[in-house]
């Protein structure tokens, strides 16, 4: 089995399919009543036999025909399968005069035809959901301001503006602007403060973090948790304002004090250049006091911090013989949280199609567990052989999903590895308890000792106890998480 993580591509948007309203549900439900109102004709109504069997007539007209008509079909293309036989068990029936049979063979067929179209259907209103959060236009920066244009219009080396919460209409680069695009892994974390002259670790840190609290900047929370961290109080701060790509600034004890990017800043005061640290991979921001360089805050994606004991215990407990970190950021960064977590396969800088294609090449060689946290891992999610929707996800990713981890916590990850293993065992049970029953059954029925209607009850007896067995998953258990 191979686990990867992080995204994926586009495809052709699908009609949503709704399983009320298939026409097999239709047959099912009306087999199911015509059965019913046939028992009550001729156990509490003293009629004929011809009027009490209408009902079943009109079943196996309604339902049976066209079952029969694409089966035949199938045939024709040379399909085979278990549809065939319930077919020619519906025809013997009719020969043999058994319409409560055939009709009870309809309801099971019409029913399981149903369930079968619409676990098909389903990843299609996935790439429907997606295509209506796509963009439709493009902001294009012009000189006289912003021009929206459609993007069939869009010409590469055009300058496009994304406004806050809006979705990227087109591949790109991000050459201005203070604000973070969502296609990192992990969640940032201060790593490192490179203080100027005359300005000590912790009054940088309080500076920062009395400014940012009032920030909803993704670095903010870093910050403020570092400096808390440290037992350091925050302070008060007036004047307050953040304007999109000048950073946040504010009055701390009567001090001017703004946090913002390098390009900002050198753009505003290059004279501060040479007192500035060289760049280095991962995010940076900048401090300034009353105009003065005060310090570099540095920044890198961390880990979950069980994430090094959930990948060491996939390998001898779940028989895993691959983990992928998959991703469209930068190596420095990709290659930073590989080491963290203990991996050592890595794809980044991959397109959401690349992203596609490693996730379909690592299918085809086994069995893949795709593990997703955004809203552009949906489609990635139906390639994978399992898809699971990580944390707090948008209605595109959970109905993408095989199954959603509401909690963003990989021990929740490791509970649904679990509850699907002993699923499987719970399956197995029931799959071949019934086939066994059923073998028994036919037995006793080719010797005489099973009539038809009695042999069409008792598979449905024997369907009962397989779900009354598979609803043992319902049952409270113990712990499952195992590292």
């Amino acid at each position: 089995m191979t686990a990867a993580q992080n995204a994926v591509g586009l495809n052709v948007p699908a009609r949503r399919a709704s399983f009320f309203s298939s026409p097999q549900t239709i047959v099912a439900g009306f087999a199911s009543l015509s059965i019913l109102f046939y028992l009550v004709l001729r156990y509490l109504f003293e009629i004929s036999t011809r009027a009490r069997l209408l009902p079943l007539f009109l079943t196996l007209i309604v339902g049976g025909v066209p079952i029969f008509i694409d089966i035949l079909r199938k045939l024709l293309k040379r399909e085979f399968g278990a549809d065939v036989l319930a077919a020619l068990s519906i025809v013997t029936s009719v020969i043999l005069g058994e319409y409560l049979v055939g009709a009870i063979i309809v309801l099971m067929l019409s029913g399981g035809i149903a369930l079968e179209h619409y676990a098909t259907r389903r990843a299609s209103s996935v790439l429907e959901a997606l295509a209506k959060r796509l963009p439709r236009i493009a902001h294009k920066k012009i000189e006289s301001g912003i021009s929206d244009v459609e993007l069939d219009d869009v010409v590469v080396g055009e300058i496009l503006i994304v406004l806050p919460h809006e979705y990227c209409p087109v591949d790109g680069v991000v050459i201005e602007g203070h604000g973070a695009m969502d296609e990192s892994y992990g969640r940032p974390s201060l790593t490192d403060i490179i203080c100027a002259q005359n300005f000590s670790l912790n009054d940088v840190l309080t500076l920062a973090a009395s400014l940012e609290q009032y920030s909803k900047h993704p670095l903010a929370a870093a910050i403020v948790h570092a400096a808390l961290q440290r037992g350091l109080a925050l302070q008060p701060v007036s004047e307050i304002s953040e304007k999109p790509g000048e950073g946040v600034r504010g009055i701390i004890g009567g001090k001017t004090v703004r946090l913002t990017g390098r390009n900002t800043m050198l753009s505003a005061q290059d004279d501060l250049s040479s007192a500035l640290p060289q760049p280095a991979s991962g995010l940076e921001c900048l401090l300034l006091v009353d105009g003065t360089y005060a310090a570099a805050l540095r920044f890198r994606d961390s880990p979950r911090q069980d994430s090094t004991s959930f990948v060491d215990h996939l390998f001898p407990r779940h028989d895993v013989n691959k983990v992928i970190l998959l991703s469209g950021d930068r190596e420095s960064e990709v290659r930073y949280l590989a080491e963290q977590v203990g991996m050592t396969e890595i794809h980044y800088g991959k397109t959401p199609e690349d992203k596609v294609e490693i996730v379909t090449a690592e299918a085809r060689r086994g069995e893949t567990l795709f593990v997703g946290d955004g809203i552009n891992d949906a489609p990635a999610m139906q390639v994978a052989t399992v898809g699971v929707a990580f944390g707090q996800n948008s209605d595109i990713t959970s109905e993408a999903a095989d199954a959603v981890v509401m909690d963003a916590s990989l021990r929740r990850v490791d509970e649904l590895i679990h509850i699907g293993r002993r699923m499987r065992v719970i399956a197995l049970q029931s799959a071949i308890g019934g086939m066994a029953l059923s073998v028994a059954g036919m037995a006793l029925a080719a010797f005489g000792y099973l009539p038809p209607v009695a042999g069409a009850v008792c598979q449905e007896i024997i369907d009962v106890l397989a779900v009354l067995n598979a609803l043992r998953m319902t049952l409270p258990v113990a712990e499952l998480a195992d590292f």
